[in-house]
């Protein structure tokens, strides 16, 4: 359903109006949302204002989740005027998270897509620079990343995300980079060409919240990243949308899961594959961990800190990368520091 068909009585809003052919589109922008009309608003103005004077280039498309009609009455008065291609759909109950993935790269048009969360968005200059990389990426270049600054709410920089220099990583390295750092790619940063989209295949509900982990893994096995030195995002890290509910045994057997699959895609060796694996787990506990600290939730510091405890974890062994800060926050949050109860290590 497009924002025509939602708001009859608004033509403009047509995603077909003041815009050549969908064909031609070099940029789709999918914004996926649920409940958060005030947040959305950010995001939708980043991208809005992001755009250069010719609209024509880039599709705007929101599918909603949401359980009213504020995110709708949103869209149609921020949208109300601009000149870009848009589409707007309201979803079934139901679809999900990981549904509404699919759903974006379902309607997007456009030759390359950008997920961009309801409440991430787009830096000044943005839609101009991506559209230049994209104008010059080659056919081959199907997985773009870009620098990306990581913010609390209050927009205040925690980290910033960015690349050196350009560089294209195979298969192989890109692979072993994902499965080696955690937050190698935030979400708003990356951008895929639609035909690798379908080529992947869809977002995986089974994995739950670790969907993107496991759509990069397919993405990186199959056609590598170039990794572009231009920041375009900011990736908002909100207290409330971090809860221990992220950090979860269950979480854990997903991330194994999809470490299961990309073992057997055979691109690396056992010894490397090892290595990455306890990176990777190490640097996502810790990071659960230090978020919590952060807010100053001791008791929800101590209660990610032991998932090291679980025993997929503890079969990997310690990471050398990881080992100064582990012994540290265990320190900080454990009374015991790496001493359970009958002073066995435990942690």
């Amino acid at each position: 359903m497009t924002v025509s068909e939602r708001f009859p009585d608004d033509a403009h809003l047509s995603p077909t109006s003041r815009a050549g052919p969908a064909a031609d589109i070099p940029l789709s922008v999918c914004i996926p949302t649920r409940n958060r009309p005030d947040l959305l608003a950010r995001a939708l103005s980043s991208v809005t204002q992001a755009v250069p004077a010719d609209a024509s280039q880039v599709e705007l498309i929101v599918s909603d989740n949401s359980d009213d009609s504020c995110s709708e009455a949103l869209c149609k008065e921020v949208l109300g005027s601009w000149q870009g291609r848009q589409t707007y759909v309201r979803n079934p109950d139901g679809l999900g998270m990981v549904g509404n993935f699919n759903r974006c790269v379902e309607l997007a048009t456009g030759r390359y897509v950008l997920i961009l969360h309801d409440d991430d968005y787009l830096m000044p200059g943005a839609i101009r620079n991506l559209l230049e990389v994209i104008d010059n990426a080659a056919p081959s270049e199907r997985v773009l990343q870009f620098g990306v600054r990581v913010v609390d709410h209050r927009d205040r920089v925690l980290r910033r995300q960015e690349f050196r220099s350009a560089r294209y990583l195979p298969p192989r390295m890109a692979l072993e980079r994902a499965l080696r750092h955690s937050s190698f790619v935030r979400f708003p940063a990356i951008v895929v060409r639609r035909d690798a989209y379908e080529a992947a295949g869809p977002f995986n509900a089974e994995v739950g919240g670790a969907t993107d982990f496991d759509m990069w893994t397919r993405l990186f096995a199959r056609f590598g990243v170039s990794c572009i030195p231009v920041t375009t995002s900011a990736y908002v890290v909100h207290d409330e949308a971090h809860t221990s509910g992220v950090w979860t045994p269950q979480t854990l057997d997903n991330a194994n899961a999809i470490f299961a699959r990309a073992k057997e895609m055979g691109l690396l060796d056992e010894r490397t594959f090892r290595r990455c694996q306890a990176d990777w787990f190490h640097q996502f506990i810790l990071g659960g961990v230090v978020r919590r600290l952060r807010v100053k939730d001791w008791a929800g510091a101590r209660r990610v800190h032991k998932l090291f405890r679980q025993p997929s974890v503890r079969s990997l062994g310690w990471s050398g990368r990881w080992v100064v800060v582990r012994v540290c926050l265990a320190a900080v949050t454990l009374p015991t520091g790496l001493t359970g109860e009958r002073g066995n290590e435990v942690a």
